[in-house]
């Protein structure tokens, strides 16, 4: 009997990893050193990151939250016109990602050209994409009063060209989200103070760029914000579209395309099961955690209905 409650224990503690390492966790990235001095991004360093393109060029970045979900900002979106395609699993054009075309693009209805507000939308990619080392999902926020005191180690990432016809580069620069914004903030806008710009990476911000930044105990890489157009006067303060303020709108469209998204897990849950995982003394079956498998849906990625 006491064979069988190890059996049990064990399920459970497999289940875990799985959920945290395997079937799609979000927010995660291969480990490695990632030096925070550099302005180029490195190989893996932020493998969310995607370059939509439309007619064959490049338009706008976006952030995979999902085997089928990208955000990016709805202004990149309102072209018409030739093919959409996703490229992954790359820091630099000089390299080819690995390619997938879009499906369905589905902007905010209200978002305002005028203001920036509600400036977001999503893409659905027209077949899975595959999870490596180089591609991975970035959490969508699961609350939407997310604290500015649990987020740390914030980043801005963008393709940039050094010289005309080259090939653009990622680049990244360090980042603090802040309440205080010198534009019309409403609820769904927020600004960041960029810590340190270089000269070289003046006006690097555009539309559809990401902000990122671990959040919580769990350090989860969660989508902060969503660059905005009207970044383009090349202040050290951006503004972004509040990506926690767009969970149910997330949630109600991805199921309506019968693909859901469920934000990131709850910090607390992560918190626990991350210490579960990496003690590394026998467990008493007794002490670990009530994990619900059949309730335990995969954190930020899509599943099928």
């Amino acid at each position: 009997m006491r064979s069988m409650h190890w059996f049990y224990a064990l399920l459970l503690v497999c289940a875990a990893i799985c959920i945290r390492e395997a079937c799609g966790a979000c927010g995660v990235r291969k480990n490695g050193y990632f030096s925070p001095n550099q302005l180029n991004a490195s190989l893996a360093e932020f493998p969310w990151q995607v370059s939509v393109n439309l007619g064959g060029r490049h338009i706008c970045s976006g952030t995979i939250i999902s085997e089928f979900w990208i955000v990016t900002a709805a202004q990149c979106v309102t072209e018409t016109g030739g093919k959409s395609l996703l490229e992954v699993g790359l820091i630099t054009f000089k390299v080819k990602g690995r390619l997938y075309p879009v499906k369905t693009i589905l902007s905010n209805r209200a978002y305002s050209p005028e203001t920036s507000e509600n400036n977001i939308a999503l893409l659905e990619s027209s077949e899975s994409i595959k999870f490596d080392d180089l591609v991975q999902p970035a959490c969508f926020p699961v609350d939407e009063d997310l604290l500015m005191d649990q987020l740390s180690n914030c980043w801005v990432t963008s393709w940039r060209e050094h010289d005309k016809g080259s090939f653009a580069v990622l680049e990244k620069l360090s980042a603090a989200p802040t309440e205080q914004c010198r534009f019309n903030d409403t609820e769904n806008i927020m600004c960041a103070m960029i810590n340190d710009m270089p000269d070289e990476a003046d006006c690097m911000v555009k539309s559809g760029d990401s902000l990122v930044c671990q959040y919580g105990e769990s350090k989860a890489w969660t989508l902060v914000g969503i660059a905005s157009d009207r970044s383009s006067n090349c202040s050290k303060t951006m503004l972004f579209t509040r990506a926690s303020y767009y969970i149910t709108w997330l949630e109600e469209i991805t199921e309506a395309e019968a693909k859901p998204v469920v934000p990131g897990i709850n910090p607390e849950e992560e918190t626990s099961r991350k210490s579960l995982l990496t003690n590394n003394t026998m467990l008493d079956p007794e002490e670990i955690p009530d994990l619900v498998i059949g309730e335990d849906k995969a954190p930020g990625t899509a599943m099928s209905a």
